[in-house]
């Protein structure tokens, strides 16, 4: 969430009565990754060792994705912020995202409810998948370390926030979005079934189209002309060319 960085020289704290934890659930991070495991686990056992090379591959995606965020959100549970921006509408969005991009391929590796609706596609198309999904890690990784401990999973501003225009925020403003993009793309190509797959484009897309808009009024309001110079020169998930 946002780009930015704590800075104790330019505090500024949240209304009071509005006080959140900041960032996401760090035991939700290891659940998750233990919960991938575990489905790899019962993956193997069910199709005997038989398995479509792509769904491991797409599994290692999830364990990845679950062990850069653990740790940021391990950091970020301690600082305070305004959650005054965390709205029902924006809670139905993050939920819909995890089902697609979690929860389905989940239920897709533990259990053979999805198997009938598999597709096949040509042997040169999981490869691209996996680029994509180790571009969209590297991407994914390199944003959470710019952005620190000021990460959170919902649209929050927290204690002593600092508009940050350096590192891979100096050329784009949301490049956690654009990794998130890359990964989507990738899974259905890994997850080649119709409900572990494709979902994922319209439950993060729906994320994206509704979410960011609203994230960026929410910097504007925070850092105002800064945050508008700073729209100005950059890209939201690609850098400006000109």
């Amino acid at each position: 969430m946002g780009d930015v960085v704590p800075d104790n020289d330019h505090a500024s704290d949240p209304a009071p009565g509005r006080r959140a934890v900041f960032g996401g659930s760090v035991h939700g991070h290891w659940m998750q990754l233990g919960s991938v495991a575990l489905a790899v686990g019962i993956y193997l056992w069910r199709t005997h060792g038989d398995a479509r090379w792509p769904v491991p591959a797409g599994a290692a995606v999830l364990c990845g994705q679950a062990l850069i965020r653990a740790p940021h959100a391990r950091r970020a549970v301690t600082v305070a912020a305004d959650d005054s921006y965390v709205t029902g509408t924006e809670r139905a969005l993050l939920a819909a995202a995890f089902v697609t991009m979690s929860a389905l391929p989940l239920v897709y590796l533990a259990t053979p409810l999805f198997d009938p609706l598999d597709y096949r596609m040509p042997m040169w198309v999981a490869p691209v998948g996996v680029a994509l999904a180790a571009a969209g890690l590297w991407l994914f990784g390199w944003s959470h370390r710019d952005l620190g401990q000021q990460w959170s999973v919902t649209l929050q501003i927290g204690e002593h926030h600092q508009l940050i225009t350096k590192g891979v925020y100096g050329r784009v403003r949301h490049p956690m979005y654009a990794a998130l993009w890359l990964l989507a793309i990738s899974q259905p190509l890994l997850f080649q079934n119709w409900i572990a797959g494709p979902p994922v484009i319209a439950g993060f897309g729906l994320l994206y189209v509704l979410r960011v808009p609203r994230e960026e009024a929410m910097m504007r309001a925070t850092f105002g002309d800064a945050y508008a110079a700073y729209c100005a020169r950059t890209g939201r998930v690609v850098p400006r060319l000109w």
